[in-house]
């Protein structure tokens, strides 16, 4: 049985991670190039929730980011046909949003027990991808990825903790 949350090797930079987006999502590109032309205070932000979810993380063997990155353009393109003036607060809640709904209820364990799970703070990135040795135990199918039943879990809390370490505020 496929999960739908699955983890692959990643050794890809930020940098990397947003060209092979582009690569993999030509037709979004250029309206990406221009929401950070308009809003260049995006850029950091966008980085920084690329770091927390590296592109190891992995939806049907399609990168989360890449996958929120294209549903948060798709979202700033239809606030700017309604001509809404919230354009950069919508981008950056549904980037956040899809995240924070698919990964709330899930918990990834390393083979002594520690957990990463989205709304603990901690940037899988620096738990996963630059950890020679989980990297190690998920070659060797050691790393498991879990349900996670808590009523303290929530997609607003998973949410709010991805816009606080993009260091945006919520309204």
């Amino acid at each position: 049985m496929t999960q739908i949350i699955q983890l692959a090797l990643s050794t890809s930079s930020v940098d990397e991670i947003l060209e092979q987006w582009r690569i993999t999502y030509p037709n979004l590109s250029p309206k990406l190039t221009l929401f950070l032309i308009e809003y260049p205070e995006a850029e950091i932000p966008l980085k920084l929730f690329a770091y927390y979810l590296s592109d190891a993380i992995r939806v049907f063997d399609e990168p989360l980011f890449g996958i929120c990155l294209a549903q948060a353009i798709k979202s700033c393109e239809r606030s700017e046909q309604q001509d809404d003036e919230l354009v950069y607060d919508r981008f950056f809640e549904a980037l956040t949003y899809i995240a924070a709904d698919l990964l709330h209820n899930i918990k990834i364990e390393d083979l002594q027990g520690s957990e990463w799970r989205i709304a603990d703070g901690n940037y899988f990135t620096d738990w996963f991808v630059l950890n020679p040795i989980r990297l190690k135990q998920h070659e060797l199918r050691q790393i498991c990825i879990k349900p996670l039943y808590s009523e303290k879990q929530t997609v607003r809390r998973a949410q709010q903790m991805l816009n606080n370490k993009m260091c945006l505020t919520i309204e």
